[in-house]
């Protein structure tokens, strides 16, 4: 996923080419005549060979599918996103990104669109003030009934650099919930959309995003390069950020200061990116 920038600017995206695995087998079964005994005793045993011709698998795809798959992504709103989401599969690293892209529009809303050229690698294209900058996306696969699984951003795989429905972390009744994170690529910036509940009865907090801070136990902190959402939170309920770091790896730390909305009171939450 190209990298959100500054507060609700465009998030850019990136997708994947499809590969198609269609197997076609040739079952021929030969059989031997059968033949009656003989006047002097003797007869002749049939024999049945059976042979299988081996599966071709066709190391091509219909265009139009990448097509299809391609310019839904590069339309970059919700809608699209969720036609995209009908073509992966479940549970796959397709469907990972694309909750992450519909997670991340739910917070900063649809972006501006980008250019769909080529194929094989497809290209996701955006012009620039002086510049155009694009994505290319291939190494496609899919499963059994067509539906992708899982792609290249720029020759780099995605599956590693994505986490969907990860960690939770409370303190002092707030809660912090990972719905996703991305190392994007080409530049790693980590991009994290975070759930946070207040469980209080009667007091409103103020999420400090601006402070927050990523925390890598190899590359180090990185403070923050842009937060996106409500940063208030009434008792009771819950609200969705997106927050944007210049780099990280998966596996570090995210950590959020709060206030109470009367700054009598101050805590910070630490959260771990990864799966729970």
């Amino acid at each position: 996923m190209p990298e959100p920038v500054d507060n609700r600017q465009a998030l850019a995206v990136g997708g994947a080419a499809i590969a198609a695995l269609i197997a076609i087998s040739a079952i021929v079964a030969l059989t031997g005549d059968d033949q009656s005994p003989t006047s002097s005793s003797t007869s002749t045993t049939t024999t049945e060979v059976v042979t299988t011709e081996p599966t071709i698998v066709p190391t091509t795809v219909p265009r139009s599918v990448g097509d299809r798959f391609f310019s839904e992504i590069a339309q970059r709103t919700t809608s699209a996103a969720i036609r995209a989401r009908a073509l992966a599969a479940d549970n796959s690293t397709a469907a990972d990104y694309l909750d992450h892209l519909m997670g991340a529009m739910s917070v900063a809303g649809d972006q501006p669109p980008g250019r769909l050229e080529g194929a094989e690698p497809w290209r996701v294209c955006d012009a620039g003030d002086t510049t155009i900058t694009c994505r290319s996306f291939d190494s496609l696969t899919v499963d059994d009934n067509g539906l992708v699984t899982g792609f290249e951003i720029d020759g780099i795989p995605i599956n590693d650099r994505l986490v969907i429905d990860g960690n939770a972390a409370s303190s002092d009744g707030v809660t912090v919930s990972l719905a996703s994170a991305f190392l994007t690529v080409p530049n790693d910036s980590m991009v994290l959309v975070v759930d946070i509940e207040n469980a209080r009865e009667d007091v409103s907090l103020l999420t400090n995003g601006f402070a927050a801070v990523y925390s890598d136990p190899i590359l180090g902190e990185f403070e923050i390069t842009s937060a996106v959402g409500d940063d208030l939170i009434e008792p009771n309920k819950t609200v969705r950020m997106l927050f944007v770091f210049e780099s990280g790896g998966l596996g570090g730390d995210l950590i959020v200061p709060f206030t109470t909305d009367d700054y009598s009171e101050s805590l910070q939450i630490a959260l771990t990116v990864a799966a729970p």
